[in-house]
């Protein structure tokens, strides 16, 4: 049988004998397991036994468990973490032999990373799955990313705006685990109230000194030395730049959209509405588009994404970049700095 990670509260009704955890998603990975494990201990399996296959495993011992009677418990969980996803010749031997060996008062829990494509079709796996339980545990992308954040949201019972939810589905793409913090911070700060883009601007950040508002306006403004100087202010604070970058990547898609509608001649009250920007801000907006194209837009909205695209996927910061797309909102900055990688 496979089950999804989102899957597995609401469907798995009974713990199989055999369980394999796979995937290139180390949370789920560890969610899954811990999941499992809770269940089994629900069962009465009140022994563990854990190995891993690194440092010249003997797979013997695996067989050897398997048929030992236990000292404390009728019940106990074998697990073996699997490092490299192969089990090799010899594991491969052994984790047959258990299919055999049958012991309905032990529960084989198997885990390591991604499967490749020979080892699901391997006899192995294959031999296994058809005892019991298979958990890919890939990192959700698109519509099942979507899913899963709102699963977590509903776990947690937390309320938030269409704009709360966009603003951490935008920041922890790519980053369960930090997402995982994050809503188990806002769960302790939320009080029964709905959750807002400024709540967790304030919760997720600290403002003590500077506030990302506060260094987005210098950049409309072309004050770049201010700019720049909240930008080292904010990061001893220790504000994360994933949140100075996810308002930058907002705010250039704002001034985008207001280019292409100044172009048309649509920029019309309901427009500014639209966009969410109020009278007193308008002058802002204007004196920015006043100075850089749609086209310089579009550059640093593309090297903005790339920033992010680094942040969630390898844990890449670049507070240097950052600091080159303050600069490049003067125009005259954009056209003699070219694009720096550090």
């Amino acid at each position: 049988m496979r089950l999804y990670p989102n899957q597995l509260v609401q469907q798995l009704q009974q713990l199989p004998q055999v369980v394999l955890i796979f995937g290139d998603e180390p949370f789920l990975v560890e969610d899954c397991r811990q999941h499992i494990l809770n269940l089994a201990h629900k069962a009465d399996f009140e022994e563990r036994l854990s190995f891993s296959t690194e440092n010249q495993f003997n797979w013997y011992t695996l067989e050897q468990e398997w048929q030992s009677l236990s000292l404390f418990s009728s019940k106990r969980i074998i697990e073996l973490d699997i490092h490299n996803a192969k089990p090799g010749k010899e594991g491969t031997t052994e984790l047959l032999k258990l299919v055999e060996l049958k012991n309905p008062d032990n529960l084989l829990i198997l885990h390591g990373p991604k499967l490749g494509a020979d080892q699901l079709k391997a006899k192995w796996f294959k031999s296994l799955e058809s005892l019991g339980l298979y958990i890919p545990c890939a990192t959700p992308e698109g519509p099942q990313w979507v899913n899963w954040l709102n699963q977590r949201v509903n776990k947690y019972q937390i309320n938030l705006t269409a704009d709360a939810q966009h603003m951490l589905m935008s920041m922890y793409e790519g980053n369960l685990l930090a997402l995982e913090q994050a809503l188990q911070l806002i769960k302790l700060l939320q009080n029964s109230q709905q959750v807002t883009v400024g709540m967790l601007q304030s919760w997720l950040q600290d403002q003590s000194r500077f506030s990302v508002f506060q260094w987005l306006d210098a950049l409309l403004m072309d004050k770049q030395s201010r700019a720049l100087h909240m930008l080292g202010q904010l990061k001893a604070q220790g504000v994360s730049p994933q949140i100075l970058l996810w308002n930058l990547l907002q705010e250039l898609v704002r001034l985008q959209q207001l280019s292409l509608l100044q172009q048309q001649g649509k920029l019309n009250a309901s427009q500014w509405n639209a966009l969410r920007i109020w009278d007193k801000r308008k002058s802002l907006y204007l004196n920015c588009l006043s100075r850089i194209s749609l086209e310089q837009i579009n550059t640093m909205l593309g090297h903005a994404h790339q920033l992010e695209m680094n942040f969630k996927f390898s844990g890449k910061e670049s507070w240097p970049q950052l600091a080159q797309l303050a600069l490049w909102f003067d125009s005259k900055a954009f056209h003699k700095l070219p694009w720096k990688d550090f």
